[in-house]
């Protein structure tokens, strides 16, 4: 060899791949030098015990079948299993906030009511006290919007019965005294009262139910009549005024307009003008009445004002009714 040939050719392995080797018949077996190269030996993984114990009692499939196939089918269900998909931790529920304070002096009122229309006393002076509240608090209210120390005292004060909402709004008080003052001026005396105990038990029914039950069932419909309906309006809520405004009519005039009662008293709707019936018709009308008015969006106003006024006015038109057909 010179040194011109190619440099690869210069370079011989230094080992062979070794090959494997056959004894002949005759002479001892000759181990390759792999077999008697001293690498180390490793412990062979045995099976669990667990898994030998489910080998020796696996029965519903068997490991070899008649034809010699093996199966595997169950053989590591257990062991190679992938693991459960866990669902992500739903949120809490959300407080309920029911707003005992202010729903105890909301239907307060209704109770105040009944003893006023049995004692029958003149409406023109309970209309002054009103129209006097009303600007109290109407002064009152101007200045804890624009004053805002005076606003940390009202809060202080009266924050139990505002909602948040409310806080930077009109309070929700002078709707109110605005719808009382407007039915007991315009309205007969008996279908004033009725107007007053719907907005005192049936706001507070609706707002009960709506916030206990609400979420169990469908929502209303955007529009009733081609009436907005307020979007947080359910209507578990709806069914509640209804049933309520249903009861107070039916007891109203079932019961405390009697004759032996209010001697002095023609109510808009009598026992004579159809009895059960009329009475029936009168206490589902004015319930539905009263459970669709809760539940309108009229402008944006309060329900402390519009449910007093249009639940009243449907209710004494209904009475007329009734009256003139039975």
């Amino acid at each position: 060899m010179t040194l011109d040939a190619p440099i690869y050719s210069l370079v011989r392995p230094t080992h062979k791949r070794p090959s494997r080797l056959r004894p002949s018949p005759c002479s001892s077996p000759v181990s390759s030098p792999m077999q008697s190269a001293p690498y180390p030996s490793f412990p062979k993984r045995s099976p669990s015990v667990g898994l030998r114990q489910r080998r020796r009692d696996s029965t519903d499939i068997p490991l070899v079948d008649v034809g010699g196939n093996a199966h595997f089918d169950n053989l590591f269900e257990d062991d190679l299993s992938t693991p459960e998909l866990l669902e992500p931790p739903s949120l809490p529920p959300a407080k309920i906030d029911w707003e005992i304070p202010r729903k105890a002096l909301h239907s307060s009122i209704g109770f105040l009511v009944l003893p006023l229309y049995f004692s029958q006393p003149e409406i023109g002076p309970i209309i002054t006290v009103l129209t006097y509240g009303l600007a109290f608090v109407t002064v009152a209210d101007v200045l804890r919007l624009n004053i805002p120390s005076f606003a940390r005292l009202y809060e202080k004060l009266l924050g139990a019965f505002m909602r948040e909402s409310e806080k930077k709004q009109i309070n929700g008080v002078i709707w109110y005294l605005v719808g009382v003052i407007f039915v007991l001026k315009f309205y007969p005396r008996d279908v004033a009262v009725v107007s007053i105990l719907v907005l005192s038990w049936c706001d507070t029914a609706a707002s009960t139910v709506g916030r206990a039950w609400g979420r169990y069932t469908p929502k209303l419909p955007r529009s009733l009549l081609f009436l907005p309906i307020a979007p947080r309006k359910s209507l578990a809520g709806m069914l509640g005024a209804t049933l309520t405004g249903a009861l107070v009519v039916s007891a109203f005039w079932g019961w405390a307009v009697s004759p032996e009662y209010i001697p002095n008293e023609t109510p808009a709707w009598q026992w004579a003008q159809g009895g059960w019936l009329g009475l029936g018709a009168l206490s589902l009308c004015s319930g539905l009445a009263a459970g669709i008015t809760e539940a309108l969006d009229i402008g944006g106003l309060d329900d402390n004002l519009t449910l007093p006024i249009i639940s009243g006015g449907l209710i004494w038109g209904i009475s007329r009714l009734i009256s003139a057909v039975l």
